[in-house]
């Protein structure tokens, strides 16, 4: 399998919060890291954040959080 693109780490960021129960609230923004895409929603207000670490080789979720607030 060969890299993920940034729209793809974005769905299966959504697709996390979707499982989770976390509110996903537009607009989202993804960043590549050393490893993986990073990605947000709802960038620019303060809470209701979900972030997700996607490996930009695998697709695997390294890391998953919500800021309700």
């Amino acid at each position: 399998m060969g890299a993920i693109t940034e729209q793809e780490a974005i769905e299966r960021a959504r697709r996390i919060a979707e499982e989770q129960g976390w509110a996903w609230l537009e607009p989202v923004r993804a960043r590549r890291t050393g490893r993986g895409w990073e990605v947000f929603s709802n960038v620019l207000k303060r809470g209701g954040n979900v972030r997700v670490l996607v490996d930009r080789q695998s697709g695997e979720i390294l890391e998953k959080g919500f800021n309700p607030r």
